[in-house]
C-alpha cells in the first residue's frame, strides 16, 4: 500500500468509508517506521507523518462528522455520500509546495 494507491482508489470510490481510507493511510506510516531503522530519516518522516494525520483527521471527523460514537470516540454510522466527498476533497487540498514545506519541517523536528 502506498499514498498513489490510496489516492486511486478515493479516485474510484473504492472506500466504503473514511475509516477505510484512514485505515491504508496509517497503514502506509506503520509500513515505513516498520521497514526502516527506529531514528533514520524515514523512520521519523513517517512518525511525525503519521502524527500530523491523526489530528488532521480527527478535526475531519468532528467538523464534518454527523454519526454518533461509542464508547471508544469511534465512529459507529456509516459517513455520508457528502462527507466522502469533502474528505476526498480535503486530501488535495495540501500544495507540492506546501507538502516540500511540510517535509523539511517534519525533518528538523
Amino acid at each position: 500500500m502506498d499514498l498513489r494507491k490510496i489516492k486511486r482508489n478515493i479516485d474510484q470510490r473504492k472506500y466504503s468509508s473514511i475509516n477505510d481510507a484512514a485505515d491504508d493511510v496509517r497503514l502506509v506510516w506503520k509500513n515505513c517506521m516498520q521497514y526502516n531503522a527506529d531514528g533514520s530519516d524515514f523512520y521519523l518522516l513517517a512518525q511525525n507523518f503519521s502524527k500530523s494525520f491523526e489530528k488532521s483527521y480527527a478535526k475531519l471527523v468532528k467538523d464534518h462528522g454527523s454519526g454518533k460514537s461509542d464508547t471508544k470516540g469511534k465512529n459507529t454510522t456509516e459517513p455520508t455520500m457528502d462527507e466522502k466527498k469533502d474528505f476526498a476533497k480535503s486530501l488535495y487540498k495540501i500544495s507540492k509546495e506546501e507538502l516540500g514545506t511540510l517535509i523539511a519541517t517534519l525533518g528538523k523536528a
